[in-house]
């Protein structure tokens, strides 16, 4: 609680590394990528994986395909990993798990 921003609360990991490069805030928990945009220092707390959920209506969809390539192309992976913004790749990234 002695912490300056311990009290507020904002929407976005953005917002938060604004408030700390703002001074607003002492620290706060945000993504790598914000902490890379905003030349602040990173500590990595925890990984996190998330998955895409699009309606079964739409995966024959052309943008929603298009989508899915290049998920699951190396070259946008590539692409990412060399931008060092804390995103990882899984074996299944870009494969249909489920039509539930």
């Amino acid at each position: 609680k002695n912490l300056r921003g311990y009290g507020n609360e904002v929407r976005s990991h953005m917002e938060v590394g604004m408030a700390v490069k703002e001074g607003k805030a002492d620290c706060g928990i945000a993504i790598k990528y914000v902490a890379r945009a905003l030349n602040l220092e990173f500590i990595p707390l925890k990984e996190e994986v998330f998955d895409f959920v699009i309606l079964r209506d739409n995966i024959g969809k052309e943008n929603i395909q298009k989508f899915i390539e290049t998920l699951s192309s190396q070259e946008f992976r590539d692409k990412i990993l060399k931008k060092d913004i804390g995103i990882n790749f899984f074996k299944d990234t870009g494969k249909i798990l489920t039509r539930a």
